[in-house]
């Protein structure tokens, strides 16, 4: 592990206790030796900036909707505050369609390698993810079985791919308009590929520290259904983009999330000696609310303490 003042960086090939500090102390951190392909990354950066180089009636031939979220889309909203940025999303082919949202993959006309290259990273983030999982559940006690099983039939993980534009640019109060404003991430793990432009910043004990890139590394962060089933053991951090300033930037970020039924609260095993901190609900229920929240002001943005015991 690194220093105590910088974000942490693991080894995934023997990640010890290590692993377990990094999620209770920080909830963001970056793992080496994760088995993904050099190859693999290199094809799918170059087929992420080719796609948003594409004509803007291209991209927006795939732009997604409030029912159907999958596709290309620059007007999110994180907090209720539109970011500086650009999305592409897509979602493992057998839930495209699936409770609570409708419709498949957007996919752009004439973009088989896009489209092969992506779903190859999909497949890819799928095995650290649930590699990442297993760990976890081991050093907190509890059978891989119990958030295996929640994340099964089938999981409805997502993967995005994020492109900056160079920006200042004010927003309607006369702040600066960020790449991505301060949120924590919905689901369970989020596993992060950034390009060699800084930007991405934690925020831990008062003050933001910058994820510097590495380009052996993806970036790990704690989601909130994991700060739930681990009854706080494990936290959400914020973290924030800021405004690309002199050279674009992309992401890739990979959202691990359960299955929509899966209900989502403590874990039984870790009550021992704690109240729960959470009533129960279901992940389908919390995807849907900040959906909403995320394309367009349709009300304030859920949020697990929505759900908190009083």
């Amino acid at each position: 592990m690194s220093e105590a003042s910088s974000v942490p960086i693991i080894d995934l090939a023997a990640p010890g206790e290590d692993l377990y500090a990094a999620c209770r102390d920080w909830g963001f951190f970056q793992i080496i030796n994760h088995g993904v392909a050099l190859s693999l990354t290199e094809r799918v950066w170059r087929e992420t900036r080719s796609f948003f180089e594409l004509p803007e009636a291209t991209k927006a031939a795939v732009r997604r909707s409030r029912d159907n979220p999958w596709g290309w889309y620059d007007q999110e909203l994180t907090k209720n505050r539109h970011d500086q940025k650009e999305v592409f999303d897509f979602t493992l082919e057998a839930t495209a369609g699936s409770t609570p949202f409708t419709g498949a993959n957007r996919w752009p006309a004439g973009q088989d390698q896009f489209r092969q290259a992506m779903l190859d990273w999909f497949s890819a983030m799928e095995r650290v993810a649930a590699t990442l999982l297993e760990s976890l559940s081991i050093q907190l006690g509890v059978e891989p079985e119990r958030l295996r099983e929640a994340h099964g039939n089938p999981h409805t993980s997502f993967t995005r791919l994020n492109y900056y534009p160079i920006s200042g640019a004010p927003g309607d109060d006369g702040a600066p308009l960020l790449g991505i404003h301060p949120h924590a991430d919905a689901g369970s793990i989020t596993l992060l590929l950034q390009d060699d432009v800084p930007g991405l910043e934690v925020y831990r004990d008062g003050q933001w520290f910058s994820v510097e890139p590495r380009p052996d590394a993806l970036v790990v962060n704690i989601g909130d259904m994991l700060q739930v089933w681990t009854n706080d053991r494990f936290k959400a951090p914020l973290h924030r983009v800021l405004p690309s300033r002199g050279r674009e930037r992309y992401s890739i970020p990979f959202f691990f999330n359960p299955a929509y039924d899966a209900e989502v609260g403590p874990l039984p095993e870790l009550l021992a000696t704690t109240q729960a901190r959470y009533h129960p609900f279901t992940w389908g229920e919390f995807r849907r609310r900040r959906a909403d929240g995320d394309f367009a002001d349709y009300g304030s943005e859920v949020q697990i303490e929505d759900y908190r015991v009083a």
